[in-house]
């Protein structure tokens, strides 16, 4: 599990990487089948969204709310799937949410 907090022009990014046992195609419907994603992150459907990136199976990335979220997968050695989901978000809009 690695884990970094960063500043980029004025935003603030958050990156997760995270290694899964699952296989990459069992990820991606997660991140992008609508009831599986509701299993997992309930509040999705509450916002809107604009995908800004759509590479099957690797990379999905899409503005929810203020937020852009950016999910990227592939195979990790041995098996599995390595997940690395990054969060941009403005650093005025924290800010006002402190």
């Amino acid at each position: 599990m690695k884990e970094k907090k960063s500043e980029k022009k004025g935003a603030t990014v958050l990156r997760f990487e995270r290694r899964l046992r699952h296989p990459p195609e069992k990820v991606w419907r997660a991140l992008t089948d609508d009831s599986e994603i509701e299993a997992w992150f309930p509040t999705a459907s509450e916002r809107v969204k604009t995908v800004t990136e759509y590479d099957p199976p690797r990379v999905l990335a899409y503005t929810w709310g203020d937020q852009m979220l950016r999910w990227e997968l592939r195979p990790a050695e041995g098996g599995g799937s390595v997940l690395v989901f990054t969060t941009t978000k403005a650093s005025a809009t924290l800010a006002r949410a402190a």
